[in-house]
Formats: C-alpha cells, sequence, structure tokens
C-alpha cells in the first residue's frame, strides 16, 4: 500500500478515531466494560476463543497471504491483517497504557498463579513476587522481570501471565518490577526504581544471592536491564562481586538518541505491527522528558546504554527479528557485548515485529520461547 493511500485512509478514521475517544465511548468500553464489569478468568477465555476462530477463518480465507513474507506462519499472517489497521488512527498515552495492560490475556488462564505484593522499607511499590503452587522448587531461581512500553506503558499486571509461564517452565519463581513510567517520570527515575527492587531482592530470603538471578527485559525494559547491568558491573565491591546468573532481552531498546536514531528504528514502523509510524510519532516527541536529568536537561546518550561500556556483563539471551523497529540497536549491543567479552547467544528471525515472541499463538514465538527456555535451564 502507496503512503499516499495510507495517509488518505487516515484522513478518514482520525475523526472517527477522535470521536470514539472524547465522546467517552471509548473510556466506557475499555475502563468499564472491559476493565471492570469483565471477570480476569473471562477475558482470557474470551481473548484465547476469539483468536481461536479468527484465525482459522483467516488460516481458510486468505492463509500467509498478508504477512511480510510468504516464510511466515498463517498464524503471523492472521495477526498481520488484524494490527496492520491500528495505525491508520492516532496513538494516545491511554491507548498504548490499555493495550500492554492487557497483553497477558492472550495466554491462557491460569488458576495455579500467586502472586504476593513486594513493598519497600518506606512502603514502596516495588512490584509482585509471582510463582505457580505446584511448582516444588529446588532452588531460589528468580527471574527479575522489566517489562517494556516505550517507558510510556506496561504494568505488573499485564506482564504476570507472561512471567508466570516462563517461570513455570524453569523450575523459577519470578520478580516482576514496577517502575515509573513517563511522562510521570524519566528513564532515570525507572532506572533507579530498578536498581531499588534488585536490591531489595538481594536483601529478601527469595534468593540466597544475586546467582540465584535471572534479569529478563523486554523492549525499553530490555533497555533498563542493560543499564541495571552496567551499574552493578560498576559496583563490583557493593556487591560482593556477585554478578547474576545470566539475562534474556527480547527486542531491546537501547538507543534513545532521538537526533541520532538508528535506521531501522525510522524505516521499520513501515511494516512493524507494534511500534508502527502512529507510536512511533507519538513517543518520539517524549523524548526529551524520557532523557531528563536531575539538573532538569536531556542527555540523550548518558540515558541510552548502548554507549555505556558492556565490560563485566554475564552471558546473555538476546531475541529479536531482522525486520522490526529496534533491529539495527540490537545488532550493535550483540557486537558491542561480544567485543567486550561478554558471551551471547543472538537468535533472531526475519520479516516479524517487535516483540513478536509475548504472542504465544504464534509458531515463530513458540520458537523464540525454547530458545529461551533452553537458555535458562542448561
Amino acid at each position: 500500500m502507496t503512503p499516499s493511500i495510507i495517509s488518505s485512509l487516515q484522513t478518514f478514521f482520525t475523526p472517527i478515531s477522535l470521536l470514539f475517544e472524547y465522546s467517552g465511548a471509548e473510556r466506557l468500553l475499555f475502563n468499564g466494560l472491559w476493565g471492570t464489569l469483565t471477570p480476569n478468568p473471562l477475558k482470557h477465555y474470551i481473548v484465547r476463543s476469539s483468536w481461536y476462530v479468527y484465525s482459522r477463518l483467516h488460516k481458510m480465507i486468505l492463509s500467509n497471504s498478508t504477512a511480510l513474507h510468504h516464510t511466515c506462519s498463517d498464524e503471523y499472517s492472521a495477526i498481520t491483517t488484524l494490527m496492520w489497521p491500528l495505525r491508520l488512527g492516532p496513538m494516545t498515552l491511554s491507548r498504548m497504557r490499555f493495550g500492554l495492560a492487557n497483553i497477558g490475556y492472550n495466554f491462557p488462564y491460569d488458576s495455579r498463579i500467586r502472586t504476593t505484593k513486594v513493598e519497600g522499607i518506606h512502603g514502596e511499590y516495588l512490584g509482585k513476587m509471582v510463582s505457580h503452587t505446584h511448582t516444588q522448587h529446588t532452588s531460589k531461581s528468580v527471574i527479575f522481570w522489566i517489562y517494556g512500553g516505550a517507558f510510556l506503558s506496561g504494568n505488573v499486571d499485564g506482564n504476570v501471565p507472561l512471567a508466570a509461564n516462563y517461570a513455570d517452565k524453569t523450575n523459577s519463581s519470578a520478580f516482576v518490577v514496577n517502575y515509573k513510567l513517563c511522562p510521570e517520570g524519566t528513564v532515570e527515575n525507572a532506572v533507579e526504581d530498578v536498581i531499588d527492587a534488585y536490591n531489595f531482592l538481594l536483601a529478601s530470603d527469595y534468593v540466597d544471592d544475586a546467582s540465584n538471578v535471572t534479569i529478563l527485559g523486554i523492549s525499553s525494559g530490555g533497555g533498563l536491564a542493560v543499564r541495571l547491568m552496567q551499574h552493578i558491573a560498576l559496583n563490583k565491591e557493593f556487591y560482593g562481586g556477585v554478578t547474576v546468573k545470566n539475562a534474556v532481552l527480547i527486542c531491546p531498546w537501547v538507543n534513545y538518541d532521538i537526533e541520532n536514531l538508528p535506521k531501522s528504528l525510522v524505516e521499520n514502523t513501515v511494516h512493524d505491527l507494534i511500534v508502527h509510524q502512529g507510536v512511533f510519532s507519538y513517543v518520539i516527541p517524549f523524548g526529551p522528558r524520557m532523557a531528563e536529568m536531575s539538573d532538569g536537561k536531556s542527555n540523550y546518550r548518558k540515558v541510552s546504554p548502548i554507549f555505556h561500556s558492556m565490560k563485566g556483563l554475564p552471558k546473555l539471551c538476546v531475541i529479536s527479528s531482522d525486520h522490526e523497529c529496534t533491529s539495527d540497536e540490537t545488532y550493535d549491543l550483540v557486537e558491542k557485548c561480544r567485543k567486550a567479552g561478554v558471551e551471547v547467544k543472538h537468535h533472531s528471525q526475519k520479516y516479524l515485529c517487535h516483540v513478536y515472541a509475548l504472542l504465544p499463538f504464534l509458531p515463530e514465538a513458540q520458537a523464540a520461547e525454547k530458545q529461551i527456555v533452553d537458555f535458562l535451564t542448561v
């Protein structure tokens, strides 16, 4: 589809989208009917059963004809057909936060999941510990889970089903970390929150020491994961010379220099289903606020983990796609880590969108999950 046709469609759909939002219909549907009145088990059932019916109808009618490439699965083609039109309406903060708050409903409902709210010494909300009632832990392994969302969205509860899935398959618990989002906070505020949560975990009874901990970061959470590991490496004496066991980075966003953006972050928005043109255009103006330092000035390179040393980082498993928005900086990160002597396992697939690994009904996501589970259970 040509840019002129896309622009014409956006011109047509934008007023309809804005009317839906400002009339209160969006708030009534998303926050009221879905958010408040629909029980969580029913949300899982609605999402999963709707996908089951839709994906099979799509396979019968369109097969994989709408995907970026014919080698993509029928399921990926179906998600392409479903999500591509989202770029035709304007993105808003409430829509970003609603979407990522509900990502966990893609996973089956699991009544065995148990969560414990974790608070700091001053009562601040640090996150939730996640485990399964049936799991017999033979160790104190904990996945330190840092969600993504371009620093503007994402939350703990939306990530609990995802973290529980990996915790169950690796005989671990998970600590889903809470951190300040923009524009209420900055990237540096988020880094501070993640470090505070990590220090709390080490001082708790959940682990014996840092060697029990695996860090897992998604997108912007991947950037926070790298910043945390860099902090640990720079403060070896404070941490007694013990670092985390390993780390997983899923499509990490690590370069926030909006004045010199990587090529893929601009060009791949044309076909990326998650970070499309609407998301890109909405997020980039928040760059100065995200990069704001304690003196009130923005420093894009200082807040970006890609511009800091990778020396001393633990063994990494990096998941990405060659055709997503963060592809270029992911390859830059992998190369820089390897040059610093870090052991890196990099699994990248072609023609897929940003954070495709979080969509469990995709065969491509299942392949990525196997790579992660194998890495964590070696």
